[in-house]
């Protein structure tokens, strides 16, 4: 049967004594921002609407409504189609040029290496060559690493809140003259004071979320009086103290916004890192694919050189084989230039080969493929000219969503506001509280003096207020400014990015659609010189011209395919480059390789 009010019993006196300062320290607790949402007093911001709207505005503007319809790449209809060239000419015309010809060629031949020994290849597919970039890739490794030391930042911002235990031990022997009270003139004690006091403290220290510390002591003190003509009780003296203190700023550094903030720019710091090293990443895996195309490039420029070389020596010796006849030494000696040319061509060519391997190797960094091995790469993909479909709108929002520059920006407007809020609070007053509640207790041992306590007999009140503010405020009010300004300054910047990745994913897709609508035009070239050529081999074999005028007629239309199958192979692979160049634009390139980004974690 539960009690009527009037039956319960009263509490005891020093369960009275014990509530009253439980409950006072419990109140200023709470008060002082221990909970995680508290904010700081007569605190001043900007409006946060207008932030958004400037962020709102940014990317509005460049957001086209209504949203443009789905464009796929188009290409001028080819101007051989049903022209002075049949249908069942084209094979021959492909077999004397271009990228059938080149896979048809012999396999190069590089001689020796730098070791002295034959130049050994190895193949690699674009997807091979990726994947061991994002694996092994210096630069990515490097990348890796700071992130993982900014999340450890992280932790040592958080451990500033983190429980401290400490422990005190103090030795003090006294020996110094004292005041001697006189009573009708007789002396009262000795003019010396000796004492011997030993003193340990411990207990724990906790720094609270909303900038107060709360400490929790112990404190025991062995006191012994020697001095002369003078006795006391108890001797030796047992002091013991338990002590609960919290001090807590009610002004400046008051809130948990304050005192968290180092948290969160940590925290920030840790993400803008992270989007550094997938912007690493995204140029990294561009940067492979590049090198990649551009190693094809090489190659099968490699091959148009070597064709154009041999078709150069076979008209050098008919022309030479007419210098008792018709040829003058000027057109042989021209003959022998051409031919030199397109040797050194061949070299130079060679050369550029071996160039963009080691760029490529570089960028792999695979195990046993280092760029310091003479081993050649032989790329096995080839290029493919089948056109896309894009939506300008959709483009544009995935570039808002994904660029690593805009979240950066983001992340530095928010430091910015935090940064503008701790200065607005430190141009408070200072006006801090220290509230202390001491339990005493006093007896000839350590157990007594301790069982002393329990009787809660001793208890000590002490609350302290400290005001300061300078004068005029003129650093508080200038720091102030700064940041507010500092803040604008971040949101403009955000703009400027915003304008920034726009322009670049627009550089890349009209890069995409120009050499898409390149790669007709050039197969044409490629087609008409290869024609052009076909035609007089033609009349040479059914006529057996070969005077000088002829054979120089020549060596100019075996240049002119030679340079048209250039202009198509440098359009194909720009092509694949630009569209590599749009994705990483777009901020999705990793996505687009099926690869998974993953936050490196702290190492150990």
């Amino acid at each position: 049967m539960t009690p009527r009010q009037s039956e319960r019993p009263a509490p005891s006196r020093s369960t009275r004594r014990l509530a009253r300062p439980l409950g006072l320290f419990l109140g200023i607790a709470v008060l002082g921002g221990s909970l995680p949402g508290c904010e700081g007093p007569l605190r001043k911001t900007n409006s946060e609407q207008e932030l958004r709207r400037a962020l709102n505005a940014a990317v509005e503007k460049q957001v086209m409504s209504p949203r443009p319809a789905d464009v796929p790449l188009r290409a001028e209809p080819s101007r051989l189609e049903g022209s002075f060239i049949p249908a069942n000419r084209m094979d021959e015309l492909n077999r004397m040029a271009g990228p059938a010809a080149n896979a048809a060629s012999p396999a190069i031949e590089f001689g020796e290496d730098l070791t002295g020994e034959a130049t050994r290849t190895v193949q690699v597919s674009l997807r091979e060559a990726i994947l061991s970039a994002v694996q092994n890739n210096l630069s990515v490794q490097f990348g890796a690493i700071t992130p993982a030391m900014r999340e450890a930042e992280i932790t040592r911002a958080e451990a500033r809140f983190d429980a401290v235990f400490f422990s005190n031990l103090s030795w003090g022997k006294i020996d110094q003259p004292s005041i001697v009270p006189l009573v009708r003139g007789n002396p009262l004690g000795s003019g010396i004071v000796q004492r011997d006091e030993r003193t340990l403290s411990s207990g724990l220290r906790q720094n609270l979320i909303g900038g107060g510390r709360l400490t929790l002591q112990s404190a025991v003190t062995r006191a012994f009086d020697s001095s002369p003509e003078r006795e006391q009780t108890p001797e030796p003296a047992y002091t013991s103290s338990v002590e609960l203190i919290l001090e807590q700023p009610l002004l400046r550094g008051f809130g948990s916004e304050s005192n968290l903030s180092e948290i969160r720019l940590s925290r920030n710091a840790h993400r803008r890192e992270v989007e550094t090293y997938r912007r690493t990443l995204l140029e990294t895996v561009a940067r492979t694919e590049g090198a990649y195309w551009n190693l094809v490039a090489a190659r099968q420029a490699l091959h148009v050189r070597e064709r154009l070389l041999t078709r150069g020596v076979q008209t050098e010796d008919k022309l030479k084989a007419r210098g008792d006849y018709d040829a003058t030494p000027s057109q042989v000696s021209d003959a022998v230039a051409r031919v030199q040319t397109r040797r050194v061509d061949v070299m130079r060519a060679r050369d550029e080969v071996l160039r963009a391997s080691d760029e490529l190797k570089q960028l792999m960094n695979a195990p046993g493929l280092s760029v310091g091995t003479e081993i050649v790469m032989e790329p096995t993909d080839v290029a493919i000219a089948d056109g896309i479909t894009f939506n300008y709108a959709d483009i544009i929002a995935t570039t808002l969503q994904n660029r690593p520059e805009l979240r950066q920006a983001l992340l530095a407007i928010d430091d910015a506001s935090i940064r503008q809020m701790l200065a607005d609070n430190l141009r408070l007053p200072a006006l801090d509280l220290s509230a202390t509640v001491r339990w005493n207790g006093l007896d000839n041992s350590f157990e007594d003096s301790y069982n002393r306590l329990g009787e809660q007999d001793f208890i000590d009140y002490i609350l302290q207020l400290r005001f300061e503010h300078p004068i005029g405020n003129r650093e508080a009010q200038a720091n102030f400014r700064v940041a507010r300004l500092s803040r604008v300054q971040s949101v403009v910047g955000y703009r400027q990015a915003v304008d920034n990745v726009i322009l670049d994913v627009k550089s890349a897709l009209r890069s995409m659609r120009l050499n898409f609508e390149l790669l007709v035009p050039t197969r044409d070239a490629r087609l008409a010189a290869a024609e052009n050529l076909r035609t007089i081999e033609v009349e040479e074999a059914l006529t057996a011209s070969t005077t000088p005028e002829f054979l120089n007629l020549k060596f100019q239309r075996q240049e002119s395919l030679a340079q048209a199958e250039l202009e198509e192979i440098r359009a194909m692979v720009n092509y694949q480059i630009a569209v590599a160049n749009l994705y990483n634009s777009m901020g999705i390139g990793l996505e687009r390789n099926q690869i998974k980004f993953v936050v490196p974690e702290p190492a150990e």
